[in-house]
């Protein structure tokens, strides 16, 4: 089963640019995917089409089956449930604590409070940050920012994990704790898509790499070691 299709997309803005060319993408239901390409490939317009942040000018696009090109205003927020972002710049909330960031990404779940505080206390343990669940973000490293923004991922139990840049602040040692994080995501059934520029992390991971360069699918392939 392919969890995101995008079938014959298009996506051009009024200045008559196009940042997406009649592009074919395939991805499978737990698939563990990198989008890589140079800056104005395409890569973050892919993503943002995947949560309706923006809309193809032509063709069709499946997120688990649905046809989200044609959703209504009313039902984007369903979507949205079902598929967690990680930025690179975390966009937690300052004046919270690592447990209220993480418990916040549940409201929107309607999941009882007991429940919630039991899913935030195992998700923090699972990021290995259970002994900073009291502390604010400018406390935290950036990797553990990083971890906190992926565990507000976890703790909703996506079926979808969308990574723009994830380890684009990080650290060399840093950033691959972070994909390894994203691979145990991954590993316990959600489907990943992490756009990046990390060219080692790419190669390492040997997983299905997919590469855009001006808007257009140039390389697809479940085998890694290429990296445009």
């Amino acid at each position: 089963m392919s969890m995101i299709v995008l079938h014959d997309v298009v996506k051009m803005y009024r200045t008559g640019a196009i940042a997406l060319d009649h592009i074919n993408i395939y991805i499978p239901q737990r698939d563990f995917v990198f989008l890589v390409g140079p800056s104005g490939a395409g890569k973050s317009t892919l993503l943002r089409l995947l949560t309706k942040d923006q809309e193809p000018s032509s063709g069709t696009i499946y997120v688990d089956g649905i046809n989200i090109t044609r959703l209504k205003r009313s039902e984007i927020p369903s979507l949205r449930r079902r598929i967690g972002v990680i930025f690179q710049d975390f966009k937690l909330l300052p004046n919270l604590s690592v447990a209220q960031n993480v418990a916040f990404a549940l409201k929107v779940t309607g999941e009882d409070d007991k429940r919630g505080r039991e899913f935030v206390a195992q998700t923090l343990d699972t990021v290995g940050l259970a002994n900073r669940a009291d502390h604010y973000p400018f406390q935290l490293s950036g990797g553990e920012q990083q971890r906190v923004a992926i565990a507000r991922c976890l703790v909703t139990r996506a079926p979808i994990v969308i990574a723009d840049e994830p380890t684009g602040n990080l650290d060399r040692e840093t950033g691959w704790e972070t994909i390894k994080l994203l691979a145990k995501v991954n590993a316990q059934g959600a489907t990943v898509v992490v756009a990046t520029h990390n060219q080692e992390l790419v190669n390492r991971m040997q997983r299905h790499v997919i590469a855009l360069e001006d808007g257009r699918v140039v390389h697809d392939e479940m085998v890694s070691g290429y990296y445009a």
